[in-house]
């Protein structure tokens, strides 16, 4: 049993360039020239040459179809199979986004958790500090009171205030982050989009000019498969009806 690979379905442009069309029968001259040359149609002989060399024409387009079918099939094959590998590839990569949201998820988790260890070894190395400098300041006062000199002593008495009235900083280094960094992962990204709510209030924005005109869109299947339904009684504000008027040809 062969493996196929994807070289096996390519088609090569020296497949294409190298297949031709077989002769038209009958060893008419090049028909397009020939269309070309009937400018109009101004009697019933040009009427009837011209239906003549429509129906040429189209058998040439069938041939042309017919011939280069098998090179379709096998340029849709290989179509299908990038479809599928675009599938795959899809697959993979909304199993990588669940294994990063579960573990984005994990890491939040844990993140509230430290936060909260934070706070408190922050709140008890606050008031570490604040202990130690009342402490300071309590020995400052003893000392005050052993000194006979009183302006030294008034000096250290000043100085025992203020070391007990100043704001004492939260030290630094009193928690330390235990959460892994992995290098290509980011546990959280703002990023954003857009939903439309209220159409009505938004093709109310759009006819006032607050809002660009990109932001809405005509949807073209409907307003053709309207204009099939309605033909020429349609009537939508901004909407032209569109009518193809063309001959059918039949080998």
């Amino acid at each position: 049993m062969t493996t196929e690979t994807t070289e096996d379905w390519i088609v090569s442009a020296e497949d294409v360039n190298g297949a031709t069309v077989p002769p038209f029968a009958g060893g008419q001259p090049d028909l397009l020239e020939e269309a070309e040359s009937l400018k109009a149609v101004i009697d019933k002989h040009d009427y009837e040459y011209a239906i003549d060399l429509a129906k040429r024409l189209k058998t040439v387009a069938i041939a042309i179809t017919d011939y280069y079918q098998p090179f379709k099939r096998r340029l849709d094959a290989l179509k299908r199979k990038v479809l599928d590998a675009e599938d795959s590839a899809l697959t993979y990569s909304a199993a990588a986004n669940l294994m990063a949201a579960r573990a984005a998820k994990w890491h939040a988790a844990e993140r509230a958790k430290e936060a909260q260890a934070k706070a408190e070894a922050e709140r008890v190395a606050r008031e570490e500090a604040e202990a130690a400098q009342r402490a300071k300041a309590e020995r400052l006062k003893e000392v005050a009171a052993k000194v006979p000199d009183p302006g030294v002593r008034a000096a250290i008495e000043r100085e025992a205030e203020q070391t007990a009235s100043a704001p004492v900083a939260t030290p630094k280094g009193a928690f330390q982050s235990s959460l892994p960094g992995v290098r290509g992962f980011t546990p959280s990204r703002v990023t954003y989009g857009a939903r439309v709510d209220d159409l009505l209030e938004l093709v109310k924005a759009v006819a006032a000019g607050t809002v660009p005109l990109e932001a809405v869109l005509p949807n073209q299947p409907f307003l053709n498969e309207l204009a099939r339904m309605q033909k020429d009684t349609m009537a939508v504000p901004g909407v032209t009806v569109l009518k193809n008027d063309s001959p059918v040809i039949r080998k």
